[in-house]
């Protein structure tokens, strides 16, 4: 496996596409959603304002929020916004505003979860939406002759760095189940805020030490902000 920043000088003979992992790894988070919350008595776990639409209803609205989700956050990374600081801190602000509306029409336990499923959509669609097509195209302009966009792999590489960031923030949800206390709390969509910054922080350090660095500040810092964490919600 090689990663290169446009397109290879000559072509191997044959192409891996890492994406069906990707779409299983969606699409049987959605099946176990839909059967711990939707089908069964996952309802009881939802907010009486939300459970009063009955399973088809609560599907629907799901389906909205993820789908509108990734439109807004396809949109922000499509714009000329793309390229500034600006667009990761809206990011990260619409879907903390996110994680705080869902926790107030869903129990703490039920919200979290679908935090993640936000996520865990944004991570599969830009690998089948952006990622993907954006090599598909570098390969086909390798092989026709034709000089490749530089565009486009600029383009992936920001949606992969994405992937790369919230994958420790999604496998904490996929196992918030078990930390009642974190899930439970008053605060919990600040506290699930908090768990993700320190997820993507530890993500940072690995990134940097695969890079040949070792910042190891990162450690002390992620490990104070858990140590804070904790005192909160013991509060």
């Amino acid at each position: 496996v090689e990663k290169i920043k446009v397109a290879p000088d000559e072509m191997p003979r044959t192409l891996h596409w890492f994406k069906w992992e990707a779409a299983f790894t969606w699409m049987s988070g959605v099946v176990l959603l839909a059967i711990v919350y939707y089908l069964g008595s996952g309802l009881d776990f939802l907010d009486p304002r939300l459970a009063a639409f009955g399973s088809v209803g609560v599907i629907i609205i799901a389906a909205v929020v993820l789908g509108v989700a990734w439109l807004v956050y396809d949109a922000l990374y499509m714009s000329p916004l793309a390229r500034t600081a600006a667009a990761p801190i809206i990011g990260c602000v619409l879907l903390v505003a996110a994680a705080y509306l869902l926790t107030h029409f869903m129990t703490g336990r039920a919200a979290y979860l679908h935090v993640g499923a936000i996520m865990g959509t944004m991570m599969a669609a830009n690998v089948w939406l952006r990622i993907i097509p954006a090599q598909r195209e570098l390969v086909a302009a390798t092989k026709e002759g034709r000089v490749p966009d530089p565009a486009l792999g600029l383009r992936a590489k920001q949606r992969s760095v994405h992937n790369n960031y919230m994958t420790l923030p999604v496998v904490f949800i996929m196992i918030s189940n078990h930390f009642s206390s974190t899930y439970g709390d008053r605060w919990n969509w600040a506290v699930l805020a908090g768990l993700a910054l320190v997820g993507a922080g530890v993500r940072h350090f690995f990134n940097l030490r695969n890079k040949g660095q070792n910042a190891w500040w990162i450690w002390g810092a992620a490990a104070v902000a858990m140590i804070a964490l904790f005192l909160f919600v013991r509060g």
